[in-house]
């Protein structure tokens, strides 16, 4: 997981798209503060996928995001992914067998900030989770002034996730209490994920085994290219390449 650099400001081109949204959102809290009783039911509102999920919304998240999964770096060029509510739109769940919560955050079902791309199994997994530092503290309607810290990493928030989440080969494991929150919902732990971070960083091993045999200087710079592209933020996996190509005490600059 690496930090996305999201513009606070949603670009011009979804202006039309967050002008709906505006409205939606107006209508939803207006309906809430006429009848707040009613949004127990997750039935009282509707976030329309039309609108957070638009095509050029999509488009956009894909392409801040280097076509990246926000929380796993799955690289997503043809492969069909979701738009991601950071805050659970309909309701939230503390831990994964919690009943849900009702009403999620219905104020920021268009919200530009709470928007990432993801990929399916994440999306799946996090699901409605989502734990709070202080759970006194959470937001309950669209009127909350508290300000809430979530044990979850946001990607494009305060917190850098490279300080939080690091590798030892392709397995992911938390260094703070944020980091081992964020693995254990969106599953960066599970094994088809780890499979595929094991194929790329036998890649690296190659590339790092002919740069230490240095018998062909053109195979070497041909390695050094590699492992520098490897982590890019544009590239799979960066994460864990940039963790082990640092434990390599490999020099590609």
């Amino acid at each position: 997981m690496i930090k996305v650099n999201k513009p606070k400001v949603a670009p011009t081109t979804l202006s039309s798209i967050f002008k709906r949204g505006i409205a939606a959102t107006k209508k939803i809290c207006d309906s809430y503060d006429t009848d707040p009783i009613s949004f127990a039911d997750v039935k009282a509102y509707e976030i329309k996928r039309s609108i957070y999920n638009a095509r050029n919304v999509k488009s956009t998240l894909k392409a801040i995001q280097k076509n990246k999964c926000c929380f796993c770096e799955k690289m997503h060029n043809d492969e069909f992914g979701a738009v991601e509510h950071f805050r659970p739109k309909l309701g939230y769940q503390i831990m994964r067998n919690d009943a849900l919560v009702r009403p999620g955050y219905y104020w920021q079902g268009y919200l530009w900030e709470n928007l990432f791309y993801v990929c399916g199994p994440c999306n799946t997994a996090k699901g409605n989770i989502f734990p709070l530092k202080n759970e006194a503290g959470r937001a309950i309607n669209h009127k909350s002034t508290t300000k809430e810290v979530s044990l979850l990493i946001n990607p494009a928030g305060k917190l850098d996730p490279r300080k939080h989440i690091k590798f030892i080969n392709e397995l992911p494991y938390g260094v703070s209490e944020y980091g081992k929150k964020t693995i254990e919902a969106c599953g960066l732990d599970r094994e088809s994920l780890n499979q595929e971070r094991k194929i790329c960083l036998n890649q690296i091993k190659v590339k790092i085994a002919a740069i230490i045999r240095n018998i062909d200087p053109i195979a070497v710079q041909e390695a050094k290219k590699y492992l520098k592209s490897s982590v890019k933020k544009n590239a799979p996996f960066s994460a864990m390449a940039i963790d082990y190509i640092a434990k390599s005490k490999i020099i590609i600059t």
